[in-house]
């Protein structure tokens, strides 16, 4: 890849800054099926979650709907006299396991479902979440992985050098001392940062990453009434108010049927169609006070509150930390320019000699600018990483796409 963008640069088709980039990319860019699912497939399966839910609960709702229409049939023999009796007819129950009360409990049912349905919602989104955390801070130890072999290869080619410089009696032996001193340091930071599986950003976000700390973000307070209109924690306890509220009086325990029958019987001169209704009305009280249903609706209330305190808290928290990042970003820009300036003033005195001494002194101090440059890149990456992760948790937790 270095021999690809050289003879690039020799041709004339990229400039160094974009050489630059396609160092980095070849480094810090791959293929991450992981981070690319959580990109786009986590947010997409709560959308389709939640056209779906309506159609969901219809078809739930509809299994405990039923016309509790019922037909009876019976016959009788008196086995001493040898006489029969016939009954046949159709019922209709309509309150307590009839078809109003199914259609009661058939409501009742919708909104435990619903409920069931928003915990797992919540659940999914909390493990995308989750995973989304350990998979940036995979990718973190990657960059400081790369970084710290990049820091390894600048101090090895240094050591070499002042080494050829010491025996020529052009480096003093305090010098070399401090530079061999400096490679065995990013040796033992690159052992101490050995991982089995490196996890590189996506090459499909490269352009997204690269630039993140410039990306125009929705304004704070829209972010959070947007969570709040989409958490599936504040659904459920709106849900749990639903269901706390369908009120379970002596009406849902009434039995009823509307009825027709027609009789039968062999020994009697006896045939009638008979029709009417039956009621049985329970004398046991139901349902909850008034002062119960006050104290459940408080508490509603409270819990409701808190968990729309914690949730604008999150975003609040993590819109500072992308704020904070850009800051670091851009003191962090400021730092590397300084320090390509400094780079280039030596490399002029170098060319220019004016003496020994100053010549040498200012070869190692090019040496300590250039693993600068490595720290001050590196911290740069792994901001973007952070940015990356908090936008990530924020998608999550408003449902609102903000990369693309």
């Amino acid at each position: 890849m270095k021999k690809r963008i050289f003879i690039l640069l020799m041709t004339g088709l990229v400039s160094l800054g974009q050489a630059k980039s396609l160092g980095v990319q070849t480094m810090l860019f791959g293929e991450n099926r992981t981070l690319r699912h959580l990109l786009e497939d986590g947010l997409n399966f709560r959308k389709d979650m939640m056209r779906t839910k309506e159609e969901y609960l219809n078809a739930y709702e509809a299994q405990f709907k039923r016309t509790a229409l019922e037909a009876q049939l019976s016959a009788q023999r008196a086995l001493d006299t040898k006489r029969n009796g016939f009954e046949t007819g159709v019922a209709w129950h309509l309150f307590e396991n009839g078809y109003l009360g199914a259609k009661s409990l058939a409501v009742r049912k919708r909104v435990q479902k619903g409920i069931a349905f928003e915990h797992d919602v919540d659940t999914v989104l909390s493990n995308y979440a989750e995973v989304a955390y350990y998979e940036i801070e995979d990718i973190k130890r990657t960059i400081l992985y790369k970084y710290a072999q990049r820091r390894v290869e600048l101090m090895k080619r240094g050591v070499t050098k002042a080494r050829h410089k010491l025996h020529a009696g052009l480096l003093t032996r305090l010098a070399y001392e401090r530079i061999e001193t400096a490679y065995k340091k990013s040796q033992k930071t690159l052992e101490y940062l050995f991982v089995p599986t490196l996890k590189p950003f996506d090459d499909k976000y490269f352009n997204l990453i690269s630039h993140i700390e410039k990306k125009r973000l929705i304004d704070v307070e829209k972010l959070k009434r947007l969570t709040l209109k989409n958490a599936p924690s504040v659904k459920i306890e709106k849900e749990k108010l639903a269901e706390a509220l369908l009120d379970d009086d002596w009406k849902n325990h009434l039995k009823g049927e509307l009825y027709l029958e027609r009789k039968e019987y062999t020994f009697v001169d006896r045939r009638e169609t008979l029709g009417g209704l039956q009621l049985r009305i329970p004398l046991d009280r139901y349902g909850k006070n008034a002062e119960l249903k006050r104290l459940e609706r408080a508490y509603s209330r409270q819990k409701l509150k808190s968990i729309k305190l914690i949730l604008e808290k999150r975003v609040a928290y993590l819109y500072s930390r992308i704020g904070f990042a850009r800051e670091q970003i851009d003191r962090l820009k400021k730092e590397h320019r300084l320090s390509l300036h400094q780079l280039q003033q030596y490399r002029y005195k170098a060319g220019h000699p004016s003496g020994e001494k100053e010549r040498d002194n200012s070869w190692e101090k090019r040496l300590m600018i250039e693993k600068s440059l490595l720290d001050t890149e590196q911290n740069v990456w792994l901001q973007r990483a952070d940015i990356l992760s908090a936008l990530l948790k924020l998608q999550y937790l408003s449902g609102v796409r903000l990369l693309r």
